[in-house]
């Protein structure tokens, strides 16, 4: 028997990506090189994994490069 797809409602999707969004960020913080920092990694590329997985895109909450706008 095929597995069912679960869909999320979309307040449901925008409260996941808004606890994924503080949890990765919160992440981040961890000392380099300290014994939580190998942990926060995995928990990063997991929780990349479920942003791609709701919308698509993995990169979705991945940090935007400054100054991509041209000058002139």
């Amino acid at each position: 028997m095929p597995r069912r797809q679960r869909s999320l409602s979309p307040a449901t999707l925008v409260d996941a990506l808004a606890a994924i969004d503080a949890t990765r960020r919160t992440c981040t913080e961890a000392e380099i090189g300290g014994p939580e920092y190998e942990a926060t990694g995995k928990a990063i590329d997991a929780l990349d994994g479920l942003t791609g997985a709701l919308t698509g895109n993995p990169e979705l909450f991945w940090p935007k490069p400054h100054g991509s706008g041209s000058r002139g």
